[in-house]
């Protein structure tokens, strides 16, 4: 990796090379078996508050290599696939353990955007992979509703005769 990143620097246009270093850390992360369900159901919001603070070290290691920060990406360091990790967010018993696992899941959602922001990451994608279902960050676009309301015209006839009865009222008063 650290000599397809130097001779990228020798190229007119370099390569981003994000996306390889990426699935190189994948790569590496399926060398280590899933979490047991044991080991998933001992889980409380301590051994989550760990496993984010080491991965944050982990990823921040990477991030001059364009490394995106995704919830795919924590959920394969902790061992875990991302269904389990929404089920700690939305169907967990013990309310800390989904309290953090939602501030996991927001602290990602800003670094996304961030990333796209400051021109990191593309926007388009960070979009994308924001809305996306189950295995994004479940992000909703709000659209605005705009109601535009149409009535009919009034001819010239009609008009005159509503402004004379405006004068007239107004001039009884």
């Amino acid at each position: 990796m650290e000599n397809e990143w130097n001779a990228n620097f020798t190229r007119k246009k370099p390569l981003r090379l994000g996306s390889t270093l990426t699935q190189n850390i994948y790569t590496a992360l399926t060398k280590y078996p899933l979490m047991s369900m044991n080991e998933y159901n001992m889980l409380d919001e301590i051994d989550l508050e760990t496993y984010y603070q080491y991965y944050m070290q982990f990823i921040s290691t990477y991030s001059l290599f364009e490394v995106a920060n995704t919830k795919q990406l924590f959920c394969a360091y902790m061992r875990i696939t991302v269904s389990k990790f929404n089920y700690l967010m939305e169907k967990s018993d013990n309310e800390n353990l989904k309290e953090y696992a939602n501030y996991i899941n927001d602290n990602i959602n800003g670094l996304i955007y961030a990333s796209a922001e400051t021109g990191n990451t593309d926007s388009r994608s960070a979009l994308t992979r924001g809305k996306i279902k189950k295995d994004g960050q479940n992000l909703v676009e709000v659209r605005e509703e705009v109601s535009v309301q149409v009535s009919q015209a009034e001819t010239p006839e009609q008009l005159m005769a509503r402004a004379n009865k405006i004068f007239l009222e107004s001039a009884k008063k």
